[in-house]
């Protein structure tokens, strides 16, 4: 799946023959998969309708507070593999354990690549005697809060405050890593409609108000992944605190983001073969619950 990224305010995006016209360029669709626009540009609903016919989804994103809308073709997709994810949420606390389980042995992993001493049997042997997604969740947190204790001591110290803040983020380190979290979440929920999914039905995540449970579940595969790409973006320099403003919060300015468009679609090409598997593996849990 490609992304094509537009940031650049006061455009004007047009649909033309199958292709799109912006900033004197012209791109053909069969070459995106999926346009992400995070600022202020000219489109018309026309436009915006031809995209999706075209089965190419639209996020709009607000690169202040990360919030989203995703527009997608709204023709029904595989109704069989939605009706057996609801009928796989009897497996519920089954699915969310071993979704959690490959996430402490992912981030493990990732600390022990920088030699961070940390042992995890406990808690996995405390994931496995888990009865509720309560419990589960609660597990989840004690060793995030220890993950991140270990990892932000990996980043420069100017660039964080040593814990993990999220809305708002409070440091650009956690600036940075909630912003690919929410570019990773949505181009997530655009693989999982063209798949056929249904986003609200998740097992480890709860669906409210517009959250797509089941991209937040997928996403856990991969955040640790994300995580080193923010380690290296920050201890090879490619981002500096000018690269922020802080206002009710600190977030990436348009010359930082600007920076990350080829190194985002870098790791998304990394992570997609990847997702693909973990969407592989969703779908034998789905018929082994209920063949």
């Amino acid at each position: 799946m490609t992304p094509l990224f537009i940031d650049k305010e006061d455009l004007e995006l047009k649909f033309v023959n199958k292709t799109i016209k912006i900033d004197n360029k012209t791109i053909p669709l069969r070459l995106i998969d999926i346009i992400v626009i995070t600022s202020h540009i000219l489109i018309d609903t026309k436009t915006i309708a031809k995209i999706a016919e075209e089965n190419v989804n639209i996020i709009l994103l607000n690169p202040r507070n990360y919030k989203t809308t995703l527009i997608s073709n709204t023709q029904p997709k595989n109704a069989n593999l939605k009706l057996a994810q609801y009928k796989a949420l009897e497996k519920r606390v089954e699915i969310a354990k071993e979704i959690i389980k490959e996430k402490i042995l992912n981030h493990n992993a990732h600390l022990k690549s920088y030699g961070a001493h940390c042992s995890v049997e406990p808690i996995l042997t405390s994931l496995q005697e888990a009865a509720t997604l309560e419990s589960i969740m609660g597990i989840e947190g004690t060793y995030s809060r220890h993950y991140f204790q270990q990892y932000f001591k990996l980043i420069p110290r100017k660039f964080h405050k040593s814990k993990r803040s999220k809305r708002p983020p409070l440091d650009p380190a956690n600036a940075l890593l909630s912003y690919l979290y929410s570019i990773a979440y949505n181009l997530i929920s655009s693989k999982l409609l063209m798949q056929g999914f249904e986003l609200a039905i998740g097992y480890l995540h709860t669906p409210f108000r517009n959250h797509n449970a089941l991209s937040s579940d997928m996403l856990e595969f991969f955040r640790h992944e994300i995580n080193e790409a923010v380690l290296k973006f920050f201890t090879n320099g490619l981002v500096t605190t000018n690269d922020f403003y802080k206002k009710d919060g600190v977030y990436l300015n348009y010359e930082g983001r600007k920076k990350l468009y080829w190194p985002i679609k870098t790791l998304w090409t990394q992570l997609e073969p990847e997702i693909d598997k973990s969407l592989t593996w969703l779908r034998n849990q789905l018929c082994q619950n209920h063949p």
